[in-house]
């Protein structure tokens, strides 16, 4: 459910800039004007209606306090009147916080007595987040360094060019606690777009963590490629904290090839486990 590339980006007379903060802006609060209209906030909002007079939503009946009492920041419902003053982290956060709480409606139907409006009394939580995300995903790839809204909700930077699959393509065991759950963290809080080192280095940990596990499940990793590799984690600084230990080094781009080699490796060796 991509956007269409028109004739101008076909052939290359327009190309595709990185928006800037003002413009990522305008094109949320639009995005979010037709999903309102489109009642897939419906659920959460709720509405008027001439008969019921109002029919309370997920949120209440005070939505401004609610939304404060859940992300802690004022002045951000409705949309249309405050987005002009979010910052990138109130953006950010504000996509994160409706994602929680987007939903299709699937019975809408128009109430015609003194033109009340559209009601719905049934909607497809699932369905609504799928839609939220391909819509907001088109903006947030296009702003800044990169970003995208991952579909446990949390704004992270896009993977390096490449490692798309690597990232985004979920790993699925049997084993949800050791494997999956752990890879799943580790790979949100690496990417989280206001991670640093200390959170990428705990998510690192996290992920040597399951190639342990893995290890142990597997005889296949005995050898000197898997020597190799954890004298890798256990040389830097990583792990232990000893005078042997080799400190002076880029780390950032260090850890950027250590979480790509770390993540095809859990996928590889989970592929041997279950063969």
């Amino acid at each position: 459910m991509n956007d269409k590339v028109y004739y101008g980006q076909r052939k290359n007379y327009v190309g595709v800039k990185k928006l800037e903060l003002d413009e990522a802006l305008r094109l949320f609060r639009n995005k979010i004007d037709l999903m309102i209209s489109e009642l897939y906030f419906l659920e959460s909002t709720g509405y008027h209606c001439t008969d019921k007079a109002r029919v309370v939503g997920k949120w209440g009946s005070d939505i401004e306090i609610f939304i404060y009492d859940k992300i802690y920041y004022e002045q951000i419902w409705p949309i249309k009147e405050y987005y002009s003053s979010y910052t990138e982290e109130i953006l950010f956060t504000v996509i994160e916080f409706l994602y929680d709480y987007v939903s299709e409606p699937i019975d809408k139907w128009y109430h015609e007595w003194n033109n009340c409006g559209w009601h719905c009394s049934k909607f497809d939580k699932e369905a609504g987040q799928e839609k939220y995300r391909v819509d907001i995903n088109n903006i947030l790839n296009k702003y800044g360094e990169g970003y995208i809204l991952s579909e446990d909700g949390e704004v992270q930077r896009l993977a390096d060019t490449g490692f798309e699959s690597l990232v985004y393509e979920k790993i699925n065991t049997e084993d949800k606690d050791n494997i999956d759950n752990r890879v799943n963290g580790a790979i949100n809080k690496f990417l989280h777009y206001k991670s640093n080192l200390d959170d990428k280095k705990g998510a690192l940990l996290a992920l040597f963590g399951v190639l342990e596990y893995l290890k142990t499940c597997n005889k296949k990793l005995d050898g000197k490629d898997s020597s190799d590799l954890f004298n890798i984690m256990n040389g830097f600084d990583l792990r232990h904290h000893q005078k042997v230990q080799q400190k002076d080094y880029q780390k950032d781009e260090w850890y950027e090839w250590l979480f790509y080699t770390c993540l095809s490796s859990i996928k590889l060796l989970v592929k041997l486990k279950e063969s």
